[in-house]
């Protein structure tokens, strides 16, 4: 009796918070190409893209979008999950990509969908939770917003979603919800609905998988762990699994601790400001931090070592086999840098019809991934699938 009250309230918390929605309809979809039938494709040239694509009329995460309400849609819909100010993060052990976001008067949904490497399958994990709740007035109104004090809104995430090794669970770090979704001046509100805090920013975990049980948090679940004040955050993880968060002005050493984020001490006092990529070069233990104006190394002291150019327009970077550094534009520009070289310079190569056809402003951040053997997998753009592109030896 105690197991079935326990599995019944279980799934009472899943439904209440919109996890379960890898069983309904729409939410899993394949692509044709597999990850290995792209390396078979790949095997013939030195260096060229593969797309792993759904067939017909919906190439890749919008075989999966949920049907939303016009709250929650606000003005681009769930394509700005892609093509907002909206990074991914990356699980190198199951070789699945995670994506959400929004924000701004993008999109109001929060669900969270994943990429399987392998078996090219997209999957929505959760579907958007209700915009229920409401803010104080902000800029002369209120907007709609989902429980803050239990799942993130939907946020443009820059740099600020990260897969946590240790625990394999996920990290937000959120700027405030979406504000696109309007309280109409006149209309009778139920004040156990405000949240006069809950626009503000906040940190949250979150367990993607299915089935288990990690860090304590049920499948598909969120936990909100902190409200520190962060703007255009950026993110990495360090070999001893403490963390290197922090926003445009400063970075901190945190660490997750019994369901808190614990700053530990002040990493580095960046050079410069706006968006960006944090990425760990683990073969030459340096943080490499991209920014508009400089792409910046630090030691894992927090010592800032190098300054070197930023490549045109790409605010993603990855790290190959060999130890170059590569980023994508999200369309058809690769452009590759040797950090050891004495006069470091970007070689940068357009790919025209050959490749992804077309860019959304270069806001790729983590959706560029390094995935082995000078392999590297991107998204940019609901209008594609998933690319894999081959990087040609010295």
């Amino acid at each position: 009796m105690v197991k079935w009250i326990g599995l019944v309230l279980w799934l009472w918390i899943a439904f209440a918070h919109g996890a379960a929605a890898q069983d309904q309809d729409g939410a899993v979809a394949q692509t044709s190409m597999t990850f290995s039938d792209c390396i078979d494709k790949l095997s013939a040239v030195d260096s060229g893209w593969c797309e792993m694509r759904v067939p017909g009329s919906k190439p890749g995460i919008s075989a999966v979008w949920p049907d939303v309400n016009r709250r929650i849609r606000q003005v681009a819909g769930p394509s700005a999950v892609l093509t907002a100010w909206n990074s991914a993060a990356y699980d190198p052990v199951d070789r699945y990509l995670y994506f959400m976001g929004g924000g701004h008067a993008d999109y109001g949904g929060n669900e969270v969908y994943r990429f399987e490497l392998d078996s090219g399958t997209w999957r929505r994990l959760t579907d958007p939770s209700p915009l229920d709740y409401y803010t104080a007035s902000r800029g002369g109104h209120s907007f709609w917003i989902p429980d803050t004090d239990r799942v993130p809104g939907a946020f443009h995430t820059y740099d600020g979603l990260l897969f946590l090794p240790a625990t394999r669970t996920l990290l937000a770090l959120s700027l405030g919800p979406a504000n696109g979704a309007r309280v109409d001046p006149g209309e009778p509100l139920d004040r156990t609905r405000l949240k006069a805090d809950g626009g503000g920013p906040r940190q949250y975990e979150f367990n993607p998988s299915l089935v288990d049980l990690r860090n304590g948090l049920p499948p598909l679940q969120w936990r909100l762990l902190g409200t520190r004040d962060w703007g255009y955050p950026r993110s990495a993880v360090l070999p001893d699994n403490t963390l290197v968060l922090g926003s445009k002005t400063r970075l901190y050493r945190a660490q997750l601790v019994a369901g808190k984020l614990e700053v530990l001490s002040q990493f580095s006092s960046q050079a410069d400001s706006g968006d960006g990529t944090l990425v760990y070069d683990a073969a030459r233990e340096l943080l490499w931090s991209m920014h508009a104006k400089v792409l910046l190394a630090f030691a894992r002291t927090g010592r800032l070592v190098k300054k070197l150019p930023p490549p045109n327009r790409a605010k993603s970077i990855a790290i190959s086999t060999d130890g170059r550094l590569v980023t994508w534009d999200g369309g058809a520009l690769v452009s590759v840098l040797d950090p050891d070289d004495p006069a470091p310079h970007w070689s940068v190569t357009d790919w025209g019809a050959q490749g992804p056809t077309a860019a959304h402003s270069g806001r790729v951040y983590e959706k560029w991934q390094h995935v082995g053997d000078n392999l590297f997998v991107g998204v940019s753009t609901d209008q594609h699938g998933v690319w894999l592109f081959k990087l040609a030896p010295r």
